[in-house]
């Protein structure tokens, strides 16, 4: 397997990879870039080997280290190595939640030691209580909990810990906790309330997940109180209720609901935000991610009068449809359109506004930034960013020619100074082309993309300084 990274290392020494191998180098204040374009193998006894070498090297930065190596060894197929590399991070971090169902899934997936995982997700649901975990990784926590007791029959507690994830998280977070809850439903000859339960989550889908509608045609005949024959109009009604459900909620918010054409016929979904003030925010998510995850930050600028547009890509969130599949399967004439979706957007806040393009600040999150760069270029929006932990592949053509042509407005950078690939994806992007007006700040053990803002007020305070000034213009 053959991987090819840039890693841009800023510390108080430098790996130095040559005939003689590995090396260390003191120098204060030191930045190297180091290009590997290495086997997993070779990857692997260089991570190691900057691990051994650099002892003092701070706990956050060691944990993302070792995640990189869980992933590495999870290529090769080395399980035993994957454990060993979880366990030194959690002797770092043992009430990280997030590792905990990280590892717990591994030993689902890939060991199928249910009671382990079960063990292990218990403990990081105890720590889960205690901690400031958010909700949606407590939520995955209880998911994986069902997961495994739906696997071992023990139905009743599954289906109370399934409903508990519900619960934790959004609407669009909990699409695996419900699939969970109904199957769990079905397993345990519950025919009539996984019919239910099937149908809920087929209208959360709107439709849009045939194997689900599949599913629930194959038992649908042992429910006493419905039948194949009516299963479409109860379907469609579930569809069509949902949906008036979800704009009521959203007009309860003092949004609304709309549906942006981009190219190839796909339709997209976002939530537009009026406001009184001079500018907007348009919201892009991460790559699989979905709009809900930005609604309390484009609430926050709503206070300052700043409007804003959260938009679900195609092929998730709202802008999935039964012939559009995910991000991570879509085929390539649609992952190429990404940043046509973005520059749709765009062009929908100008007119629904009256704005001009410098009053409109596009914020996005991990490979969401290279979507963002791509449609700058493509769209010629002329529009300042805040790129939140960049995710920028050097290999890519198509994003160093966009980067090259970026406009010289304000671009906004934060990351964790534990991420490395953030750090490395801006330093690539700082020395692509001289910038006048870039500014790149890092945080301390703050997380990654919009979480940067959940976790650390002053990074908070910074995003909201910055998006007044921008779209309020000079």
């Amino acid at each position: 397997m053959m991987r090819t990274a840039i890693i841009t290392v800023f510390a108080a020494f430098s790996i130095i990879v040559g005939g003689g191998g590995i090396t260390q180098a003191q120098e204060e204040g030191f930045e190297g870039t180091l290009d590997l374009s290495e086997s997993a193998g070779e990857q692997i006894e260089y991570f190691e080997a900057m691990l051994e070498h650099n002892g003092d090297m701070a706990a956050d930065r060691q944990a993302v280290v070792l995640l990189w190596l869980v992933d590495l060894y999870d290529s090769i197929e080395d399980f035993g190595a994957v454990e060993r590399t979880y366990l030194r991070i959690l002797a770092f971090y043992p009430a990280d939640v997030g590792i905990l169902n990280s590892y717990g899934m591994f030993l689902i997936e890939r060991q199928r030691d249910y009671e382990r995982a079960e063990s292990l997700l218990v403990e990081a649901s105890r720590w889960g209580r205690y901690t400031d975990a958010r909700s949606l990784d407590r939520g995955g926590t209880y998911e994986l909990l069902a997961r495994v007791e739906m696997e071992q029959g023990k139905y009743e507690i599954a289906l109370r810990h399934a409903s508990i994830a519900v619960e934790l998280m959004d609407d669009e977070s909990s699409v695996s906790a419900r699939r969970i809850l109904a199957e769990t439903l079905r397993r345990s000859g519950a025919y009539d309330d996984a019919v239910l339960a099937y149908i809920d989550l087929i209208a959360l889908e709107r439709g849009a997940n045939t194997e689900d509608i599949n599913s629930l045609k194959l038992f649908v005949d042992r429910a006493e109180h419905y039948g194949a024959g009516d299963l479409n109009g109860l379907i469609e009604d579930a569809i069509r209720e949902r949906d008036a459900e979800r704009r009521r909620r959203v007009e309860a918010e003092g949004a609304e609901l709309v549906s942006i054409p981009s190219t190839g016929g796909v339709v997209l979904e976002g939530t537009l935000r009026r406001r009184d003030g001079p500018g907007a925010v348009l919201f892009i998510p991460d790559f699989g991610g979905t709009r809900t995850r930005y609604a309390p930050y484009a609430q926050i600028l709503g206070v300052d009068g700043i409007s804003s547009l959260t938009l679900d890509l195609r092929g998730q969130g709202g802008s999935r449809s039964d012939s559009l599949l995910t991000q991570q399967n879509m085929p390539l004439r649609h992952a190429e359109r990404l940043p046509d979706d973005v520059a749709a957007g765009f062009r929908h806040l100008q007119e629904a506004l009256g704005l001009q393009a410098g009053r409109i600040m596009i914020v996005t999150e991990g490979y969401g930034s290279t979507v963002v760069e791509k449609a700058l270029h493509r769209g010629g929006l002329g529009s300042p960013v805040v790129h939140l932990s960049p995710s920028f592949n050097p290999a890519d053509k198509d994003l160093a020619n966009s980067i090259a042509f970026h406009p010289d407005l304000g671009i906004l950078m934060l990351y964790s100074d534990e991420d490395l690939h953030a750090l490395r994806s801006s330093s690539y992007f700082r020395n692509a082309k001289n910038f006048n007006k870039l500014k790149i700040i890092s945080y301390q053990d703050s997380g990654r993309g919009i979480d940067i803002l959940r976790r650390n007020p002053v990074a908070l305070e910074k995003f909201q300084d910055w998006a007044r000034k921008t779209v309020s213009g000079p």
